[in-house]
C-alpha cells in the first residue's frame, strides 16, 4: 500500500481516532456483557500481556473459533520448522479454545481493535514479520499500517460475499489499496476469487482450510457409543446456533417429508429417522471435543458435495501450497 491513503481511507483513519473514547466505551459495554475478558482486556487496545518471543515472528488470525480452528495445521506446520507463531482472535470462546490446542511456540492475544493508536501499540511491541489473515478480515487502518511497516501479507481461504464486494466497489481507490497491500490471496471459490481480483487482488489457487483439518479429538469409547446409538439414521448438526434458532430446528425436523409420509393416509412415520444435535455458538466445550464434533469435523468440513472446492485430496495439497507460500513469505 503507498503512503498516500485514498481518500476514503484517510477519512475513515480520521473518524476512527476521533471515536476512539466510542471505542473504550465498546470495550467496557461488551466486558459488562460477558463479551469480553476483563483480566486482558488491554489486549483489545494493543497492550500486550506476554513478552514478543526473540526469533522471526508470523502472526496468524481468525476472528473466532472456525476461523483459528482453520488456522491450526498452519500454526503447527510453522512452529515446527522453528517460527514463533501469535495468533489473534476476537472472541473469549475461541480464545479458550486456542490455550487448549496451540501447540509449543506459539502464543495468543485479542485481537486489537482498528483504531490507529491501538494498532501502533500491537505492532510496535510484536513487530510481525508476517501477517496472515483468514476469511473476511480486512481492517483498512490495520492493512495500511502493517503494509506501512514493510509486513508480508496473506490472505488465505478469503470469502467475499456480493454484498460486501458491492460496497468495497463504490470507493475502488481504496479497495485497490487494500485489495493490493497483500502478497498473498488464496480465495476459498471461484465466485470470490472473481470478486476479488475486480476489487484489485492478485489471487492464487483457491483454498477452504476448513475442509482440511485434522479430525477434532474425541474420546474413542464415547463416539463408538455415540454410533451405535445413532445407527443408520441420518444426522443433522445445528453448530454455532444462535438463541431462538433451536426450536425452529427442532420443529424442522420433526416434520416429515413427502417420501417419509404414510403414501396411504399420509401420517408421518412412528419412529424418527433422523438425530438432531445442537451446538450453541456460546457453549465452550471442554477437551476432547466430544463425539459430535468430531463427526462434524467429517460431515462439515469435508463434504464430498460442496460446489467449487474440488477433493480433499486436492485441497490437501492446496495447503501444501499454502504452507509452503507463507514460509517463503517468512523467510522473505
Amino acid at each position: 500500500m503507498t503512503s498516500r491513503l485514498p481518500l476514503i481511507l484517510s477519512l475513515y483513519r480520521g473518524g476512527v481516532t476521533l471515536l476512539e473514547p466510542v471505542a473504550l466505551g465498546l470495550l467496557a459495554w461488551r466486558w459488562r456483557k460477558g463479551k469480553e475478558d476483563g483480566a486482558r482486556i488491554g489486549e483489545r487496545r494493543g497492550l500486550a500481556s506476554r513478552p514478543r518471543p526473540r526469533d522471526r515472528l508470523a502472526w496468524l488470525h481468525g476472528a473466532s473459533v472456525g476461523e483459528t480452528l482453520a488456522l491450526l495445521p498452519l500454526v503447527e506446520r510453522l512452529t515446527r520448522r522453528g517460527v514463533k507463531v501469535l495468533v489473534t482472535s476476537g472472541t473469549r470462546t475461541s480464545a479458550d479454545l486456542l490455550a487448549r490446542r496451540l501447540p509449543p511456540g506459539s502464543l495468543h492475544q485479542f485481537f486489537p481493535l482498528d483504531v490507529p493508536r491501538y494498532l501502533r501499540r500491537f505492532l510496535d511491541h510484536w513487530r510481525p514479520d508476517l501477517a496472515v489473515f483468514v476469511e473476511s478480515e480486512l481492517w483498512p487502518n490495520l492493512i495500511a499500517a502493517a503494509s506501512a511497516r514493510d509486513v508480508r501479507l496473506a490472505l488465505v481461504s478469503a470469502r467475499m460475499t456480493q454484498a460486501s464486494a458491492d460496497r468495497w466497489a463504490r470507493w475502488p481507490a481504496s479497495a485497490r489499496a487494500v485489495m493490493g497491500a497483500f502478497d498473498l490471496v488464496l480465495p476459498q471459490d471461484a465466485a470470490t476469487e472473481a470478486r476479488l481480483a475486480k476489487l484489485g487482488a492478485s489471487p492464487g489457487p483457491r483454498l477452504n482450510l476448513k475442509r482440511v483439518g485434522e479430525p477434532l479429538p474425541a474420546e474413542p469409547a464415547e463416539l463408538a457409543r455415540l454410533r451405535a446409538a445413532i445407527g443408520d439414521r441420518k444426522v443433522v448438526l445445528a453448530a454455532s446456533t444462535h438463541p431462538g434458532e433451536e426450536p425452529l430446528i427442532a420443529e424442522a425436523d420433526a416434520a416429515p417429508t413427502p417420501s417419509e409420509r404414510n403414501p396411504r393416509k399420509g401420517s408421518p412415520p412412528s419412529g424418527s429417522s433422523i438425530l438432531t444435535t445442537s451446538a450453541p455458538q456460546s457453549a465452550i466445550m471442554p477437551p476432547p471435543a466430544g463425539p459430535a464434533a468430531q463427526m462434524a469435523s467429517s460431515t462439515i468440513f469435508t463434504p464430498s458435495s460442496a460446489p467449487d472446492m474440488g477433493s480433499p485430496h486436492r485441497q490437501r495439497g492446496m495447503t501444501s501450497f499454502a504452507n509452503n507460500s507463507i514460509e517463503r513469505l517468512t523467510v522473505a
